[in-house]
């Protein structure tokens, strides 16, 4: 199953993972939509490391499970 990942940017580790549908339409499957993150970006601290950063849209990678 496909996933978007945002990671921790001082320890790499996963932060968030957000499954893609199944029922996707072909250009869907070639050209999948990032998710909405707020326009100020979504302020997470990491379960690993412990410490917060804002994460961008763009810093969301795909990935196949």
């Amino acid at each position: 199953m496909p996933n978007w990942i945002l990671h921790c940017p001082f320890c790499t580790a996963e932060l968030i993972r957000s499954e893609i549908a199944k029922d996707l339409s072909l250009s869907e499957v070639c050209f999948p939509r990032k998710p909405d993150l707020p326009l100020e970006g979504l302020t997470l601290q990491c379960p690993h490391c412990q410490k917060t950063s804002v994460l961008q849209k763009q810093q969301l990678t795909y990935r196949k499970t």
